[in-house]
């Protein structure tokens, strides 16, 4: 988490000399070669069942190929601090995609506090007349990080149960790796 949340600060600095898709790239497959040694030496590496082929297919498309396309991408257009502000809000859209897909219910508490996380960045985005004072093509993107966040959720949901997390990271970064390599 501390290396996430210092991502939002030097992804600016290390755009001045490579762009979003090389960044992640090299970010994946560092993160592989690391989680793929680990998981083998400690043989915490499980083999993915042919059924559960697509749901981690699926898991790697909505993250880490479409949340670090929004994530990436909309950095370029909006500050970092608008950028993790955005990006801040999944762990509250999240609960909306339990209930819709988990049969989770919603708290009156978690809904005010959808509503207020609403209000924070709309403050954020906007001027005193309503003006964006970012890009909105930055903030799309960005909301799209969010979304492909919620849907990666999701889909984890079900795989969390059989595998272990560390397969499970291994994996989709690996699967991240194919998705962003035609972009490259």
């Amino acid at each position: 988490m501390i290396f996430w949340a210092f991502s939002f600060v030097w992804v600016k600095e290390v755009y001045l000399v490579y762009g979003p898709l090389t960044t992640v790239l090299f970010r994946l497959i560092i993160a592989s070669l690391l989680l793929l040694a680990f998981a083998l030496l400690t043989g915490k590496l499980v083999k993915i069942a042919r059924k559960d082929f697509v749901p981690f297919v699926l898991l790697a498309f909505f993250e880490p190929f479409l949340y670090f396309m929004g994530e990436s991408f909309g950095l370029k257009y909006v500050s970092s601090t608008v950028g993790a502000i955005i990006v801040a809000t999944i762990p509250l859209f999240s609960p909306l995609a339990a209930a819709r897909f988990h049969g989770e219910k919603i708290s009156v508490r978690t809904f005010v506090g959808i509503l207020l996380s609403f209000l924070g960045v709309s403050i954020v985005v906007f001027d005193s007349s309503f003006k964006l004072t970012a890009s909105p093509l930055g903030i799309a993107l960005e909301f799209l990080a969010v979304l492909s966040a919620i849907g990666y959720i999701v889909v984890l949901k079900k795989l969390a149960v059989k595998y272990n997390p560390t397969s499970i990271i291994t994996y989709q970064n690996l699967l991240g790796i194919i998705y962003f390599l035609p972009f490259w």
